[in-house]
């Protein structure tokens, strides 16, 4: 993805971090703390790879994902953002949550371009919230890219808004979002692509990690008993009502 001088975008990812922290705090151990605790509860097959494995984050965002990886002991990892306010806050995150510098290259570029110039380089690509940034032709040009990139048996990542979720999710939140995605429209992406689905679903919630363990006990079933009713109103499934979806590719 390019952002052309003196478009909205310009204005906007040149200073990504600045315009989303009034409401999300992006920066607070908490808060990365609980964006790891999804990460690891909805994608156990990228925590499953080895230490070696080359994984790209794209977009790499405020760098909890390059941060807990790094923790995790890989040490082959690119971070790639096109906003340099959210490159900066990655490597300060990096260093405040226990990864070294060296276990991390960072590039500020379009990482479409990126990816295409190195094919069959990566056992791991994540795209976290991004593919919804982008127009259908770039989400197409996106993934292509991603299959390309990728060696054989390597594994894409994704976590996108879930459209069917809109009067209860985050689609809206953002001016930057373009393109929603349902759970078949995602998977129709995928394979127009040429990948081999692993699964395409719901992301499984994680609880805010400093709720005691016996208020999340409580709060599960009601949670459960509240999406139940709200689908049957709505006559949809209540996984439908679940904010993200969720997708593993090779």
């Amino acid at each position: 993805m390019t952002v052309k001088p003196g478009t909205a975008d310009s204005v906007f990812y040149a200073n990504y971090h600045k315009l989303r922290d009034d409401h999300i705090p992006q920066d607070e151990p908490i808060w990365l703390d609980w964006m790891r605790q999804r990460v690891c509860q909805n994608f156990p097959e990228l925590y499953g790879l080895s230490a070696e494995a080359r994984v790209v984050d794209l977009p790499c965002g405020n760098g909890f994902l390059v941060a807990d990886l790094a923790t995790n002991g890989f040490c082959n990892i690119t971070a790639i953002d096109l906003s340099p306010d959210q490159i900066e806050h990655a490597k300060n995150n990096l260093i405040r949550l226990g990864g070294n510098a060296d276990q991390v290259t960072f590039e500020c570029t379009d990482g479409i371009g990126y990816l295409q110039s190195r094919p069959n380089s990566c056992d791991a690509v994540v795209t976290l919230d991004m593919l919804e940034h982008l127009d259908r032709d770039r989400v197409m040009a996106c993934l292509q890219s991603m299959f390309q990139s990728l060696k054989p048996g390597g594994l894409l990542c994704v976590r996108v808004p879930n459209a069917l979720a809109m009067p209860f999710g985050r689609f809206y939140e953002d001016f930057t979002h373009v393109t929603p995605f349902t759970a078949p429209t995602l998977r129709q992406c995928l394979v127009a692509s040429e990948f081999e689905i692993v699964r395409v679903g719901y992301e499984e919630f994680v609880f805010w990690p400093d709720q005691p363990v016996w208020k999340q006990r409580l709060k599960q079933p009601l949670r459960r008993l509240a999406r139940w009713f709200l689908a049957t109103l709505m006559q949809i499934k209540s996984e439908q009502l679940t904010e993200n979806l969720v997708a593993v590719a090779k």
